[in-house]
């Protein structure tokens, strides 16, 4: 199957829900419906964002833009503030890394009424824009920085926007509480200790199990970070559905990495080397680890016990074709 026809294919299967959502909206002043679009570091999150906006554009004659979370990582400079202690901030990517109000002022301006009004003045644009950061992760030998204002992506308010694709590798991600946090950290401690004692520990620069080697403190500050990303512009109440692009072995997450910064490489003419892949790939990991089974059963369930077909779970092999497709 083509990438095309994948993305149609799982169009057909939102086209319900945006139609639904469209039917109930005032005329003279809509709300967006907002997709979100989440997967492993890697997956083609992007690219499908950026297909099936092309698509309802094209195809659909519903106007249709693309946000990404990665827009709205911290200057190089603030990031370079973060507490250096704790490892998991030292690279992008960690929620923590990125910049909330700068998040929800631009994720505003596709909502109605006040807040829409507020973020256009708090963001100093024209009404009749849309104004949408750029990160430039080839910067500063790969560690990236958002582009100055006058670079950034303006796209005309009119005709209004039917829907906002907001892509990101932790979208979807819930913040746990802290003593199943703290359990799911010792059970990790100990099963990392029986694994080195039976030498089952597998000899691989993959890893795909990293969570005991983080500190509880630290894995607590992010799921802190997480919380305010959810209350702020990326909880269950501030979406309409989420695609999510999985895979039954997390390990393909280095392999699809690598990919991608050998094509920036080739683009852009720098990029992170294959070591440097494997250290950043390392500080996602834990995340995954903490969060993904959460994640699979699914994101609506504990806002509304009746919400259907507002998820669609897709698996992926490791060269991305789809293997299993499931609503719920």
């Amino acid at each position: 199957m083509s990438r095309a026809e994948q993305t149609e294919l799982i169009i057909q299967r939102l086209l319900p829900s945006i139609r639904q959502h469209q039917s109930s909206q005032p005329k003279l002043d809509p709300r967006a419906f907002v997709l979100g679009i989440t997967g492993l570091q890697g997956c083609g999150k992007s690219t499908l964002a950026s297909s099936v906006v092309e698509s309802l554009n094209n195809v659909h004659a519903c106007r249709a833009i693309e946000v990404s979370l990665d827009d709205f990582y911290l200057t190089h400079a603030d990031r370079q503030r973060l507490d250096q202690n704790n490892t998991l901030l030292k690279t992008r990517g960690q929620p923590g890394t990125h910049d909330v109000r700068l998040a929800r002022l631009i994720l505003d301006q596709f909502v109605s009424g006040e807040k829409r009004a507020k973020a256009q003045q708090e963001l100093a644009i024209n009404e009749s824009e849309i104004s949408i950061p750029v990160f430039d992760k080839s910067l500063h030998s790969g560690c990236g920085d958002r582009l100055p204002r006058d670079l950034w992506k303006t796209v005309p308010r009119d005709p209004p926007v039917q829907v906002l694709v907001f892509e990101g590798w932790c979208l979807g991600f819930t913040p746990c509480a802290k003593d199943e946090m703290e359990k799911r950290w010792m059970a990790a401690k100990k099963q990392s200790h029986l694994q080195l004692e039976s030498s089952a520990l597998a000899d691989s620069r993959f890893s795909t199990t990293t969570l005991s080697e983080n500190s509880l403190e630290d894995l607590v500050s992010v799921n802190r970070n997480l919380e305010g990303y959810c209350n702020s512009f990326m909880g269950p109440q501030h979406l309409d559905f989420l695609v999510y692009l999985d895979t039954p072995d997390l390990s393909n997450v280095y392999t699809w990495r690598m990919q991608q910064e050998k094509a920036l490489r080739l683009a852009k003419g720098t990029s992170m080397a294959d070591d440097e892949v494997i250290s950043f790939v390392k500080g996602y990991m834990p995340s995954y680890e903490m969060y993904l089974d959460d994640l699979r059963t699914g994101f609506f369930k504990d806002r509304d016990q009746k919400a259907q077909n507002k998820e669609l779970h897709i698996m992926l092999d490791v060269s991305r074709n789809i293997v299993q497709m499931r609503s719920f």
